[in-house]
């Protein structure tokens, strides 16, 4: 336990006291700040927006047997740039997911992905220089030149 008198900044105990208080309990946001609710939409669409072309691709995918079966999308370590896109169908959400709906199409988000996922798009793209689903991420500060890897 930290003295009255001091902080800890980057590792190091500096004299100061914390200027705001400290909340131990978890209220079911992210950090203790943001709660999770809000990332189920941002500005009252779905967090991600799947575009038209994207669509049409995930349901050619999809067998018609398979109705429930949704799109995950995560974010996770790696990558030439820190973090990397993933992408997967899956039959069903997970407990913790935020789960919505853009063109049709179900996703299934986990809740430290949804972080890094707030407004990004993903597109389908089929041209003589490229074909595959592309993401668009407002997020991103830097990517890679394949657009699987970003920070």
């Amino acid at each position: 336990m930290a003295p009255d008198d001091q902080m800890l900044i980057g590792g190091t105990w500096v004299p100061g006291k914390v200027p705001h208080a400290v909340q131990h309990k978890y209220h079911g946001s992210v950090l203790g700040t943001i709660p999770l609710a809000d990332f189920d939409a941002a500005g009252g669409q779905p967090m991600i927006t799947i575009t038209k072309a994207a669509a049409v691709k995930i349901k050619e995918l999809v067998s018609k047997e398979d109705a429930k079966c949704g799109l995950r999308m995560r974010v996770v370590g790696g990558g030439c740039s820190g973090l990397q896109y993933q992408m997967d169908l899956e039959g069903a959400p997970g407990a913790n997911d935020k789960v919505f709906t853009s063109n049709g199409v179900k996703v299934f988000i986990d809740r430290k992905s949804a972080l890094y996922l707030v407004d990004a798009e993903l597109d389908y793209l089929d041209s003589l220089m490229q074909s595959g689903f592309k993401i668009t991420n407002p997020n991103a500060t830097t990517t890679c030149g394949c657009g699987q890897s970003f920070r």
